[in-house]
């Protein structure tokens, strides 16, 4: 509790540090060259991302940004890279008990400045999904304490994406990242500082 209090102190501190800043010194989007950073994330499935903008002072620019799973199967004791999922149900009558999936995502956008406060975004990128099986061996024998997770070869691979959204200025130094991808399915979130 008081880790929520601590950042809820600092997050108040740095928007009237920024509103103060933005009152000596407007900074719209158009006619404007921006370039930032940030921390980008579609979650639940990719909570790890950074992002990256660069915008002339035409309102024409581009966007980057790569998310990452945070947790990923193979990093599991549990995990066998000896086995695979149709292997696993063609050789064992073992219980089936749930998916687990991890994915990578790399995308690129083109930005339009749409008013001193709005940037509008589209593009694509590539996404990575590797899809894990797990399952639960009555004799204990195989896995840890009979649980075991193996890779599902036949939904696992790289996967088209596409994404859009738009970009609200908060302060003249931050923005805040709203908007949408379709590999994985989701809504996503972020903040990017403008240097």
């Amino acid at each position: 509790m008081s880790h929520l209090r601590t950042g809820m102190t600092v997050l108040c501190l740095l928007a009237l540090a920024t509103t103060a800043m933005a009152q000596s010194t407007p900074r719209g989007f158009q006619g404007e060259q921006i370039l930032g950073i940030g921390y980008v994330a579609n979650p639940p499935s990719l909570l790890l991302g950074a992002s990256g903008i660069a915008v002339s002072s035409r309102g024409f620019g581009l966007y980057v940004d790569a998310k990452f799973a945070t947790d990923n199967p193979e990093g599991w004791t549990r995990y066998n890279p000896n086995l695979t999922r149709s292997e696993a149900i063609a050789s064992f009558p073992d219980q089936n008990l749930r998916q687990h999936t991890h994915w990578r995502s790399f995308n690129a956008a083109l930005v339009h400045t749409f008013s001193d406060e709005l940037l509008l975004y589209a593009g694509g990128g590539l996404s990575s999904e590797r899809v894990y099986t797990e399952f639960y061996d009555d004799t204990q024998e195989r896995g840890e304490l009979g649980f075991y997770v193996v890779t599902d070869e036949e939904r696992t691979g790289d996967r088209v994406n596409a994404l859009g959204g738009a970009m609200l200025r908060l302060t003249p130094r931050i923005m805040a990242q709203v908007g949408g991808e379709l590999q994985p399915v989701g809504m996503m979130f972020g903040l990017i500082f403008r240097f």
